[in-house]
């Protein structure tokens, strides 16, 4: 997730991601290693679709 957008995201506040199916990596590795987001995937096999959470 880019540096710039996360701050702009208040705790309990969502990022909704499309086409999850076909990620790209760098983004992949952006919310799956930030200890401060919660990570869900749903529909992945349709469009794919992504929800992160900002707990912290």
């Amino acid at each position: 997730m880019n540096k710039m957008i996360l701050p702009l995201v208040k705790v309990g506040g969502f990022v909704i991601a499309h086409n999850m199916n076909y990620p790209d990596p760098d983004y992949i590795d952006a919310i799956t290693q930030n200890l401060e987001l919660e990570i869900a995937f749903l529909f992945m096999q349709s469009g794919g679709m992504g929800i992160t959470m900002k707990k912290r």
